[in-house]
């Protein structure tokens, strides 16, 4: 979920409004909402529904839903329902698990049926979620039922590349590409989490969105140095279902006891040490459960 400034602001000119009579209404400063219109700015929810309440406006009017659907890997239940051509091996059996992890299960990318019913599936999310932005994950994809795969090994080859992280990337052009040929009220950009770094992401568009989750300084820097937007959602702090402390009463969960409140507030997403030209590239951040 996310607020659109962008909206936010057309409100204000369809509204005929100057930004200073605004800034004064919603009680906040005429620089903080020069920042949100230039670049963006962390503001509390409260101020925003300040200068919603001053637009004439509500959250819901300004706020967008950013699905995920994640394929080809962290698709366990979709191979166990359609391994007929979602699955690389259809002849063993598949299930849909009942516990979490990573599973070796993953989607099928050189079927063709596969690839269309990933496209299907995205037709029905731009139907739902009439927003600028899709997310399609491509975390935790073990390659490892791909290397075993006569019809994977013959499309690696054809795409003349030797990482089996490419056949991934090659699913998601046709994708995208999918996308692109829709009109312009039904275009979304990408989002994806880290591991497509591991990939050649000159076969995507460079509008992509990486999400930083997993070893996420050093992956938004590289993200950032291949020309692509990166959100950082580093696994620790910012993933805040995990364990505060180790006190007794604190509730089970993952972590160590160190993803306290202090450890998220103080962490930096943008490091002091890089240029602007890399730095222009962070956009944002994400709590995560």
């Amino acid at each position: 979920m996310a607020a659109s400034y962008k909206k936010l602001f057309k409100m204000l000119i369809d509204r005929e409004m100057k930004s200073k009579d605004l800034a004064a209404k919603a009680g906040i400063s005429p620089a903080t909402l020069a920042k949100m219109k230039k670049d963006g700015a962390t503001i509390s929810s409260d101020v925003l529904v300040k200068i919603c309440t001053a637009l004439g406006c509500t959250l819901d009017d300004i706020v967008e839903i950013v699905p995920e659907i994640d394929i080809p890997g962290h698709s366990q239940a979709a191979v166990a329902s359609y391994p007929e051509f979602l699955a690389c091996d259809p002849e063993n059996p598949h299930e849909v698990w009942k516990w979490q992890g990573v599973s070796t299960d993953v989607i099928n990318v050189s079927n063709p049926k596969a690839v269309q019913f990933a496209k299907d599936v995205i037709d029905e999310l731009i139907e739902l979620f009439p927003f600028g932005y899709i997310h399609l994950g491509g975390d935790e994809c073990p390659v490892a039922k791909w290397k075993q795969n006569e019809a994977c090994k013959a499309q690696l080859a054809e795409i003349g590349s030797q990482n089996f992280r490419d056949l991934q990337i090659n699913f998601y052009r046709q994708l995208s590409d999918h996308i692109k040929q829709k009109p312009a009220e039904k275009q979304r950009k990408l989002i994806f989490w880290n591991e497509i770094l591991y990939g050649n992401t000159t076969m995507l568009p460079n509008d992509i969105t990486v999400m930083a989750w997993v070893g996420a300084d050093r992956a938004a820097v590289e993200a950032a140095k291949r020309g692509l937007n990166t959100i950082l959602s580093p696994q620790i702090p910012y993933y805040i279902n995990r364990r505060q402390s180790n006190d007794y009463g604190e509730p089970t969960g993952a972590g160590g006891g160190g993803d306290d409140v202090y450890s998220t507030y103080n962490y930096i997403p943008v490091p002091t040490n890089i240029s602007a030209d890399v730095a222009k590239y962070y956009i944002g951040v994400q709590a995560t459960f």
